[in-house]
């Protein structure tokens, strides 16, 4: 018996000792001769309400609006990447296929569904030795030449947004990334905020990285917002695929509460967003 527990203290101690060794280092690069097919999906719950002096409140109530304001809103995208051959300068070409883009909104009782101005738009581009993607051409009948400059200007920047630490990571490591994002406020200032999101590795096995991830809100200090107060949590997973040196999915449930005063109002939000993105690699 004795001889039993001790081959099994050894079983369990070289398989932690094992696992805890495991090393990998990530970077998220898209790959020449490859699809990508990439699903993100959102569902957003909000609350409205305003607090102040009974006459403006009552202003409020008076042009049929029914305090708080309750919305939900939710939206799909579907979007094809397909990379061509490498060239011998590291770079290749790539075309990007925006095959879906809906949102339905529904607030007080009233249903509105859109599609997106980028449904059945086609970018093409190249990829750089460094992975940074250059856009060539904007295909679409339903841009005009200001939202393809600031849509141009998005795509670039949003290649690879997370960013794995250069040296290798190990089960139970962590890194944390700041994500920067502007909310637009309807007659007022958009209000800036940084998102801060902490993965910590949580296991590699059959050639995925699994993460947990613990988000934060807070307001962007580095503007002028006094009058202003953001703060928020959350948390998900995420998976990368080893082989094809990709995140794969990335799920979180987020919670924001804003606060703001405007002429003698003060107006609080709190939200609740899931979102959730899944891209399908094929050769």
């Amino acid at each position: 018996m004795k001889k039993f527990f001790l081959l099994l203290f050894l079983f369990v101690y070289t398989t932690i000792a094992f696992a805890q060794k495991k090393e990998v280092v990530l970077s998220n690069k898209f790959l020449p001769d490859t699809k990508y097919t990439t699903t993100v999906e959102s569902h957003s719950l909000s609350s409205v309400n305003f607090e102040g002096p009974d006459d403006l409140i009552s202003k409020i109530n008076a042009k049929g609006i029914e305090l708080p304001i309750k919305t939900e809103s939710s939206s799909n995208m579907i979007s094809t990447i397909n990379t061509g051959a490498i060239r011998k300068d590291k770079s290749f070409p790539a075309t990007i296929n925006y095959d879906k883009a809906t949102s339905v909104n529904i607030s007080n009782g009233k249903t509105t569904e859109e599609e997106s101005p980028i449904s059945g738009l086609i970018v093409k581009g190249n990829y750089k030795a460094d992975n940074q993607f250059v856009i060539d051409t904007l295909i679409s009948e339903k841009l005009n030449e200001s939202l393809r400059y600031t849509l141009k200007a998005t795509l670039e920047s949003m290649q690879n947004q997370i960013r794995f630490p250069d040296k290798p990571m190990k089960i139970g490591d962590e890194f944390t990334q700041a994500l920067p994002m502007t909310i637009p406020i309807a007659g007022m200032s958009p209000v800036k905020i940084t998102i801060n999101t902490i993965y910590k590795l949580k296991d590699i096995k059959s050639q995925i990285a699994f993460f947990d991830i613990v988000q934060t809100v807070q307001l962007d200090m580095t503007v002028e917002q006094s009058n202003i107060t953001a703060t928020g949590s959350g948390k998900g997973i995420s998976e990368y695929d080893i082989e094809n040196r990709f995140t794969t999915k990335h799920e979180s449930d987020l919670d924001m509460q804003m606060s703001m005063n405007v002429n003698n109002l003060k107006i609080t939000v709190n939200s609740q967003t899931q979102s959730s993105q899944q891209v399908e690699i094929s050769k």
